[in-house]
C-alpha cells in the first residue's frame, strides 16, 4: 500500500499475515495530482483490500486512513475503496465530497469502480488503473 504525494512518490509495501508481498499485476494505481498540482500515487495491494473485508480508508490522517493524501480539501477519514465482487469506492460524509466520473457519491453510497475511471477526493484528481 502507498501513501504519497510530491514530485517523488514512494512505495510502502506491507504484506498481510507474513505473505509475500504481489506483484506489481496483483493490485491497483490511483494517480493524478493534488490541488497544488503535485504528482499523487496510492498503490493499492489487492492482498491489503482482501485481508480487510470493510476496504482501505483514504484520507488526510495517518491514525484514521490507510491511504494518506496530503491535501488540505482531504477529510481525514475521507473515502473508502474495497473488493468485493467488484472493486467500488464510497464516500464516507467527506466534508468536500466524492466524485467518480464528475458524479458526486452520496453519504455512504458505493460507486463501482475499474481502470480508466476518473475519481476526485476533494480537490484532488486522480485516475484508477491496474498495476
Amino acid at each position: 500500500m502507498v501513501a504519497s504525494s510530491g514530485e517523488n512518490p514512494r512505495t510502502i509495501g506491507v504484506s498481510a499475515n507474513g505473505v509475500e508481498e504481489p506483484t506489481e499485476s496483483s493490485g491497483w494505481i490511483l494517480s493524478g495530482f493534488d490541488s497544488n498540482g503535485m504528482a499523487v500515487r496510492l498503490n493499492i495491494s489487492e492482498l491489503d483490500l482482501r485481508a480487510d473485508p470493510d476496504g482501505l480508508i483514504v484520507g488526510r490522517s495517518a491514525k484514521k486512513a490507510r491511504l494518506i493524501l496530503k491535501d488540505d480539501s482531504v477529510s481525514r477519514a475521507h473515502a473508502r475503496i474495497a473488493l468485493g465482487d467488484r472493486l467500488t469506492m464510497e464516500d464516507l460524509n467527506s466534508s468536500n465530497g466524492t466524485r467518480v466520473n464528475g458524479r458526486t457519491l452520496a453519504v455512504g453510497e458505493k460507486a463501482q469502480i475499474e481502470q480508466g475511471v476518473a475519481i476526485e477526493i476533494g480537490a484532488v484528481r486522480l485516475t484508477l488503473t491496474r498495476s
